[in-house]
This record gives C-alpha cells, sequence and structure tokens, in this order.
C-alpha cells in the first residue's frame, strides 16, 4: 500500500481504483512494485491492515502440490478463488483441525504482511 499512490506512475492495465501493489523485488534502497515504473522507498510504503476496506482485494491462492494422473484418468484443474482471503480462509484448514480464519484471529494479526509469514 503506498502513502501517495498519486506520487507513482501507475502502469497496471486494470484495477487501477485500489492501492494494492504486488512486490516484484526488494532492494537495499526500496522495492520495485509490478507495473510501478520507478523504485518505490520505503517510507513511500505502508503495510496493509487486515480489515475488510483496505485489504478487500486480496485472495487466497494456496500452491497445490502436483497429483498422479495415470493413463485414463481424468486431468486435475485448480481454479483460482477470488473471494476475500479471510472468507477462503475459513475452508482451508492447519493440520491441529482449526481454520486458518481461527489461527488470524487468535494471533490478532493487525497487517496483512504478519499473515504472510505465518
Amino acid at each position: 500500500m503506498l502513502k501517495d499512490v498519486q506520487k507513482f506512475s501507475d502502469n497496471r492495465p486494470l484495477h487501477r481504483n485500489f492501492n494494492v501493489f504486488e512486490i516484484s523485488e526488494i532492494l537495499s534502497d526500496g522495492f520495485r512494485l509490478k507495473y510501478i515504473g520507478e523504485t518505490v522507498s520505503k517510507d513511500d510504503v505502508l503495510p496493509i491492515p487486515v480489515n475488510g476496506e483496505d485489504d478487500r482485494w486480496i485472495y487466497y491462492d494456496p500452491i497445490i502440490a502436483a497429483a498422479v494422473v495415470r493413463p485414463g484418468d481424468d486431468l486435475p484443474c485448480h481454479s483460482t478463488d477470488y473471494t476475500y482471503y479471510l472468507n477462503a480462509f475459513a475452508r482451508s484448514y492447519a493440520k491441529d483441525g482449526k481454520s486458518l480464519q481461527e489461527l488470524v484471529r487468535e494471533k490478532g494479526f493487525i497487517f496483512v504482511v504478519e499473515i504472510q509469514i505465518m
């Protein structure tokens, strides 16, 4: 999330109406963000709060392990779920049987980055 999104040239083909960017490279003096031409300093970036508003465009897309497909078997497919990530977390479970949504609430995370390193 940028402090001042107007300060940078946003070259995204779509979705320019929200202030969420993908980090493409971490540099010693800042970041390169996907679709932003110039380097963004650390001072220009804010953490995204877990509040259902600023993070509403984030979705959960887990890595799906490769499947074994035998001759004659149907090929498995995966469709990305673009719903709000905390709602998708309610349908994903940790080894202890708790939903990922429960774990996020128990830990009291307030920023998306805390969830990313969970």
